[in-house]
């Protein structure tokens, strides 16, 4: 079988958020899993021709390189004048295999589209409006040419079919695998002290969110229940790690307002990706507010380092966690402070979610995903085109 991977997420100096990580992730893996009769090409464009990010590497695994200088405008202004996938890629291709479900440019190929979340359907509100054009457009225009759809949790595979009308089944579920190097991270007790005290969190325990921070991680309400358990005696600190995404500046702007936080509330913005497991091995738990969550992969992170989860109980993350997690209503900041206060003041707890977290943590790989996704490939093939 001939398969062409979309490889646009592959060539960026840093990787944007948790669907370039899977991305990057699921790539090498499947290149590693294959049997010998897949031949895989790898599509990129990149406005700066130098960039070729794990392009080499994948290449060294047997894949083949169709890298164009061109930005995302002029592959679109391409598509609109008829230029096909297959011009630009290696020739014939059986299947093309999207990274999300935007594509410009026509192909004879069957389509499989990955999908992690839909959530700018029911919640534009947490997006850039232009943002939501752009999704809804590659998703309506998916819908009728894609023939698989790869969906990162059930819940996102519902509002697929709730939303667009897709039959099941053209619909797999294919949860992502757990982040290398987080597994160790709770090994090594001198890099947890020194990204603590690099941080300046080595004076108190504290409670860790990751993720852009922006309106649609729910920071607002996190950050209500911190304050609110700090009055009820929380002895842990709190810390937003993450990039600044949209509408970051007001989050911190409101924040900085509330000298009830100050010194208690930490934001050190993006954090390197060699600190990123010491800093999560380090903290009393793990938080996520989020209304909405289509994957979940820093729960699973947080759970291959040992860290306990708190989480919401809506969206992929219950899905994901698996009874390893204590739940909270994401929209009442009084659940979320209950949550901390129960987590800070029974060791019997942390203990045994640490555990839980781990057993389901070593279920999530990388080569479990690849696999599926291999699967997913050949009934693809069987399907009505």
């Amino acid at each position: 079988m001939r398969v062409l991977l979309d490889g646009r997420r592959l060539t960026r100096a840093r990787q944007r958020g948790g669907l370039d990580a899977a991305w990057r992730l699921l790539v090498p893996t499947l290149l590693g899993q294959a049997p010998q009769d897949f031949e895989f090409g790898l599509l990129t464009t990149s406005a700066y021709p130098w960039r070729t990010g794990m392009l080499p590497g994948l290449a060294a695994q047997g894949a083949s390189i169709h890298h164009h200088w061109a930005s995302a405008s002029v592959i679109a202004t391409l598509g609109r004048l008829g230029v096909r996938t297959e011009w630009l890629g290696p020739g014939k291709a059986d299947l093309l295999h999207l990274s999300h479900p935007r594509w410009f440019l026509p192909t004879r190929a069957r389509v499989v589209v990955s999908v992690q979340s839909l959530l700018h359907r029911d919640h534009p509100q947490l997006y850039r409006p232009k943002q939501v054009e752009r999704l809804e457009q590659g998703l309506q225009g998916m819908v009728e040419s894609a023939c698989l759809w790869i969906c990162a949790s059930e819940g996102t595979r519902e509002d697929l079919v709730r939303l667009y009308h897709v039959p099941r089944g053209r619909t797999v579920v294919i949860p992502p695998g757990t982040t290398p190097g987080f597994a160790q991270a709770g090994q090594d007790p001198s890099a947890v002290q020194r990204v603590r005290a690099r941080f300046g969190l080595d004076q108190r325990p504290y409670f860790l969110f990751l993720g852009a921070i922006e309106p649609r991680k729910n920071i607002k309400n996190l950050v209500d229940a911190f304050e609110l358990a700090l009055d009820q005696g929380l002895e842990a600190d709190l810390v937003l790690a993450g990039p600044h995404g949209w509408q970051s500046r007001r989050i911190r702007e409101a924040c900085a307002r509330r000298t009830r936080l100050q010194g208690r509330l930490h934001l050190p913005g993006y954090i390197a990706a060699a600190d990123l497991p010491p800093l999560m091995a380090g903290a009393s738990g793990f938080v996520h507010p989020a209304r909405h969550e289509g994957t979940g992969m820093t729960a699973m992170e947080a759970m291959a380092a040992g860290t306990p989860v708190l989480c919401s109980h809506r969206g992929a993350l219950p899905e994901v966690t698996a009874g390893a997690a204590l739940l909270f209503e994401p929209n009442d900041p009084a659940s979320i402070a209950r949550t901390l206060l129960q987590t800070e003041g029974d060791a019997e707890l942390r203990e045994r979610m640490r555990q839980q977290g781990l057993a389901r943590s070593a279920e999530l790989t990388w080569e479990r995903s690849a696999l599926q996704t291999l699967e997913a490939y050949q009934l693809a093939m069987r399907l009505p085109a």
